[in-house]
Protein backbone atom coordinates (compact mmCIF):
# COMPACT_ATOMS: atom_id res chain seq x y z
CA UNK A 1 0.00 0.00 0.00
CA UNK A 2 1.45 3.13 -0.35
CA UNK A 3 0.36 6.82 0.19
CA UNK A 4 1.10 10.76 1.00
CA UNK A 5 1.53 10.98 4.72
CA UNK A 6 1.74 14.08 5.76
CA UNK A 7 2.96 13.14 9.12
CA UNK A 8 6.10 11.55 7.64
CA UNK A 9 6.95 14.75 6.47
CA UNK A 10 6.24 16.68 9.17
CA UNK A 11 8.27 14.42 11.28
CA UNK A 12 10.96 14.97 8.54
CA UNK A 13 10.62 18.79 8.94
CA UNK A 14 10.62 19.31 12.33
CA UNK A 15 13.34 16.58 13.09
CA UNK A 16 15.73 18.33 10.41
CA UNK A 17 14.52 22.07 11.02
CA UNK A 18 17.22 22.89 13.75
CA UNK A 19 20.26 21.18 12.19
CA UNK A 20 19.26 23.31 9.31
CA UNK A 21 19.03 26.49 11.43
CA UNK A 22 22.17 25.63 12.33
CA UNK A 23 24.02 25.13 8.88
CA UNK A 24 22.44 27.97 7.31
CA UNK A 25 22.30 31.07 10.01
CA UNK A 26 25.05 32.57 11.04
CA UNK A 27 26.26 31.47 14.17
CA UNK A 28 27.03 35.23 15.92
CA UNK A 29 23.25 36.06 15.15
CA UNK A 30 21.38 33.46 16.34
CA UNK A 31 17.46 31.94 15.31
CA UNK A 32 15.69 30.71 18.01
CA UNK A 33 12.42 28.76 16.89
CA UNK A 34 10.54 26.85 19.11
CA UNK A 35 7.12 24.51 17.94
CA UNK A 36 4.50 25.23 20.04
CA UNK A 37 2.05 22.90 18.90
CA UNK A 38 1.39 19.90 15.87
CA UNK A 39 -1.38 18.71 14.61
CA UNK A 40 -2.50 15.98 12.31
CA UNK A 41 -5.78 13.44 12.46
CA UNK A 42 -7.53 12.89 15.30
CA UNK A 43 -7.16 10.84 19.10
CA UNK A 44 -10.15 8.28 17.61
CA UNK A 45 -8.46 6.51 14.83
CA UNK A 46 -5.15 5.37 14.58
CA UNK A 47 -5.44 3.36 11.06
CA UNK A 48 -6.10 6.27 9.06
CA UNK A 49 -3.74 8.49 7.18
CA UNK A 50 -4.83 12.10 7.61
CA UNK A 51 -4.98 14.66 4.86
CA UNK A 52 -3.34 17.46 6.58
CA UNK A 53 -0.84 17.77 8.79
CA UNK A 54 0.64 20.91 10.62
CA UNK A 55 2.91 22.76 13.16
CA UNK A 56 2.69 26.28 15.01
CA UNK A 57 6.39 27.97 15.78
CA UNK A 58 7.86 30.86 17.28
CA UNK A 59 10.96 32.49 15.78
CA UNK A 60 12.95 34.91 16.98
CA UNK A 61 16.40 36.67 15.92
CA UNK A 62 18.76 39.53 17.10
CA UNK A 63 18.56 41.27 14.36
CA UNK A 64 16.68 42.61 11.26
CA UNK A 65 18.67 40.79 8.71
CA UNK A 66 18.24 37.42 10.85
CA UNK A 67 14.64 37.86 10.62
CA UNK A 68 14.45 38.83 7.09
CA UNK A 69 16.48 35.51 6.37
CA UNK A 70 13.68 33.39 8.54
CA UNK A 71 11.42 34.63 6.52
CA UNK A 72 12.97 33.36 3.16
CA UNK A 73 15.49 30.33 3.90
CA UNK A 74 12.43 28.50 6.28
CA UNK A 75 9.97 28.42 3.85
CA UNK A 76 11.95 27.59 1.25
CA UNK A 77 13.26 24.57 3.62
CA UNK A 78 9.62 23.51 4.49
CA UNK A 79 8.78 23.26 1.03
CA UNK A 80 11.18 21.50 -0.53
CA UNK A 81 10.96 19.29 2.30
CA UNK A 82 7.18 18.72 1.45
CA UNK A 83 7.94 17.89 -1.59
CA UNK A 84 10.59 15.37 -0.90
CA UNK A 85 7.53 13.71 0.63
CA UNK A 86 4.65 14.52 -2.80
CA UNK A 87 3.57 17.21 -0.09
CA UNK A 88 2.25 20.38 -0.69
CA UNK A 89 3.27 23.23 2.11
CA UNK A 90 1.25 26.32 2.87
CA UNK A 91 2.79 28.76 5.17
CA UNK A 92 1.49 31.73 6.97
CA UNK A 93 3.55 34.25 8.97
CA UNK A 94 1.82 36.27 12.04
CA UNK A 95 2.68 39.48 12.24
CA UNK A 96 5.79 39.47 14.37
CA UNK A 97 6.87 41.69 16.59
CA UNK A 98 10.77 43.11 15.92
CA UNK A 99 13.76 43.18 17.07
CA UNK A 100 13.81 44.96 20.25
CA UNK A 101 16.60 47.64 20.66
CA UNK A 102 16.95 49.61 24.38
CA UNK A 103 18.33 53.21 23.61
CA UNK A 104 21.59 54.06 25.67
CA UNK A 105 20.74 57.39 27.20
CA UNK A 106 17.31 55.97 28.70
CA UNK A 107 18.97 52.81 30.04
CA UNK A 108 21.62 55.44 31.33
CA UNK A 109 18.26 57.20 33.23
CA UNK A 110 16.62 53.97 34.36
CA UNK A 111 19.92 53.19 36.07
CA UNK A 112 19.93 56.47 37.41
CA UNK A 113 16.30 56.76 39.00
CA UNK A 114 16.34 53.04 40.05
CA UNK A 115 19.57 53.93 42.11
CA UNK A 116 17.76 56.93 43.76
CA UNK A 117 14.40 55.03 44.51
CA UNK A 118 15.55 51.65 45.74
CA UNK A 119 19.40 52.43 46.44
CA UNK A 120 22.32 51.12 44.39
CA UNK A 121 22.27 47.33 43.42
CA UNK A 122 18.75 47.23 43.02
CA UNK A 123 19.07 47.40 38.80
CA UNK A 124 21.24 44.72 37.03
CA UNK A 125 21.98 44.80 33.55
CA UNK A 126 21.27 41.42 31.56
CA UNK A 127 25.15 39.34 30.80
CA UNK A 128 23.52 38.25 27.43
CA UNK A 129 20.31 39.50 25.05
CA UNK A 130 17.45 37.87 25.10
CA UNK A 131 15.22 35.75 22.33
CA UNK A 132 11.90 37.92 23.64
CA UNK A 133 9.37 39.04 21.17
CA UNK A 134 7.53 42.34 22.24
CA UNK A 135 5.22 44.71 21.58
CA UNK A 136 7.72 47.48 22.70
CA UNK A 137 9.94 46.68 19.87
CA UNK A 138 7.71 48.59 17.38
CA UNK A 139 8.08 51.97 20.08
CA UNK A 140 11.32 51.51 20.54
CA UNK A 141 11.95 51.88 16.33
CA UNK A 142 10.09 54.80 16.59
CA UNK A 143 10.66 56.45 20.04
CA UNK A 144 14.01 56.13 21.87
CA UNK A 145 13.34 54.37 25.32
CA UNK A 146 13.75 50.68 27.40
CA UNK A 147 12.42 47.75 28.06
CA UNK A 148 13.08 46.85 30.92
CA UNK A 149 12.30 43.69 33.42
CA UNK A 150 10.51 43.96 36.74
CA UNK A 151 11.41 40.99 38.86
CA UNK A 152 8.33 39.59 40.41
CA UNK A 153 9.32 35.76 41.36
CA UNK A 154 8.19 34.35 44.26
CA UNK A 155 10.59 35.65 47.22
CA UNK A 156 11.07 32.69 48.54
CA UNK A 157 12.38 30.65 45.84
CA UNK A 158 16.27 31.45 45.27
CA UNK A 159 16.46 33.56 41.86
CA UNK A 160 18.06 30.62 39.83
CA UNK A 161 15.10 28.18 40.87
CA UNK A 162 12.43 30.40 39.96
CA UNK A 163 10.26 29.53 36.85
CA UNK A 164 10.21 31.86 33.70
CA UNK A 165 6.98 33.88 32.72
CA UNK A 166 6.19 31.70 30.68
CA UNK A 167 5.61 28.73 32.11
CA UNK A 168 2.69 26.88 33.87
CA UNK A 169 4.76 27.04 37.04
CA UNK A 170 5.80 30.59 37.42
CA UNK A 171 4.31 32.20 40.94
CA UNK A 172 4.31 35.82 40.44
CA UNK A 173 4.51 38.57 43.60
CA UNK A 174 2.19 40.94 43.68
CA UNK A 175 4.04 43.11 45.93
CA UNK A 176 6.40 44.56 43.99
CA UNK A 177 3.44 46.26 41.68
CA UNK A 178 3.89 49.45 43.70
CA UNK A 179 7.47 49.35 43.35
CA UNK A 180 7.00 48.98 39.53
CA UNK A 181 4.14 51.78 39.33
CA UNK A 182 6.41 54.11 41.57
CA UNK A 183 8.80 53.52 38.88
CA UNK A 184 7.38 54.41 36.01
CA UNK A 185 5.95 57.19 37.41
CA UNK A 186 9.37 58.66 38.20
CA UNK A 187 10.89 57.81 34.72
CA UNK A 188 8.08 59.90 33.18
CA UNK A 189 8.83 62.70 35.65
CA UNK A 190 12.47 62.38 34.87
CA UNK A 191 12.14 62.49 31.49
CA UNK A 192 9.20 65.38 31.45
CA UNK A 193 11.81 67.56 33.79
CA UNK A 194 14.30 67.29 31.18
CA UNK A 195 12.53 67.80 28.45
CA UNK A 196 11.43 71.64 30.11
CA UNK A 197 15.26 72.12 31.02
CA UNK A 198 16.06 71.53 27.18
Amino acid sequence: WTAVDPITGLVEMLSSLQSFIAKHFDALDPIVLNVGWIKAGNDHTTNIVPEVASFGATVRSFSKQGYEDTRTKIPAFIKNTAAAFGLEAEIEFSPATKVLVNDGAAIDRVVRVVGDLFGEGKYENMDQPIPGGEDMASILEEIPGAFVFLAAGDPGTPIEQRQSNHSNKAVFDDSVLADGATLLAALAFDTLDEAARA
